[in-house]
């Protein structure tokens, strides 16, 4: 288990924590944009925690559920629609409601 308190993590440290191999992980960067550690001088590859979460939704998919990398990022990019179009439901309805109280605010003038 990963020390939580940590910021970044070593690739040794994925690769042990979700049972990946370094090639895994390295193509698995190639294929996700989301997935772009940073590299210290030596070329020592580093995970944030924001990363660590998408790999673990990666490791579930392809393991647990059986999808291919392809539909995890349709999974994915799923997602991501589902967030914008709920977000743009809750931006329409508080403009609604915005613009009703503003017109009762008119008529209490």
């Amino acid at each position: 288990m990963l020390d939580t308190t940590k910021h970044l993590f070593s690739i040794k440290e994925v690769s042990a924590e979700f049972n990946l191999s370094y090639s895994t992980l390295r193509f698995w960067e190639s294929q996700f944009k989301e997935l772009k550690p940073v590299k210290n001088n030596r070329g020592v590859r580093y995970y944030n925690a924001e990363m660590l979460e998408l790999l673990r939704t990666i490791t579930y998919l392809t393991r647990q559920q059986g999808y291919t990398l392809d539909g995890v990022k349709k999974y994915l990019f799923g997602e991501k629609h589902r967030h914008l179009e709920r977000n743009s439901q809750i931006v329409k309805t508080l403009e609604e409601i915005r613009q009703t109280l503003l017109h009762i605010k008119q008529g209490m003038e």
